[in-house]
């Protein structure tokens, strides 16, 4: 499912590149996660978590890039919806950083995640906001046409 380089120029005037994860992009990829997580998190632990993804031919790991830095994450998967017989793509992880979040990058990501659901053929995309960020996160959710469809539970496993 590996997908392609585009690059184009926001509203603003700046160009802005979505590509694939690279190994030099650890370090930053670090401090995006971290924002993300709420905790820091070190260069390996970023490592084994990029490693996780590159082994799931279901899954990619883009980076929207701009002066020659990178910006954004979106980790996207290919979900399959047994209710429908069909596939979803899920947007599993996006984060901007907090200076480019006003410059179309998160835009730019979420069409990279459309391009790649429909080159698999899903019907749609989904993805899963967490709490703390749903004023400004919901709003720009909602503004490109994602609707909130439901809660998600979770229950932790213990001692496995």
């Amino acid at each position: 499912m590996r997908n392609t380089t585009s690059k184009n120029q926001n509203n603003k005037g700046i160009d802005i590149e979505v590509r694939p994860v690279k190994r030099g992009d650890i370090a930053r990829l670090s401090e995006l996660l971290s924002d993300l997580a709420g905790k820091s998190l070190d260069r390996r632990s970023t490592a084994n978590r990029v490693r996780m993804v590159a082994r799931d031919p279901g899954q990619e790991l883009l980076v929207a890039c701009a002066e020659g830095r990178v910006i954004g994450l979106m980790a996207f998967r290919i979900r399959e919806n047994l209710e429908q017989l069909s596939r979803y793509g899920e947007v599993a992880s996006i984060i901007v950083d907090t200076k480019w979040r006003t410059y179309g990058v998160g835009s730019k990501l979420i069409d990279a995640a459309e391009q790649l659901a429909r080159r698999n053929k899903c019907i749609g995309l989904w993805l899963v906001s967490g709490f703390g960020r749903e004023v400004e996160a919901h709003k720009f959710y909602r503004r490109l046409g994602f609707k909130k469809t439901g809660i998600r539970f979770v229950r932790p496993l213990t001692g496995g």
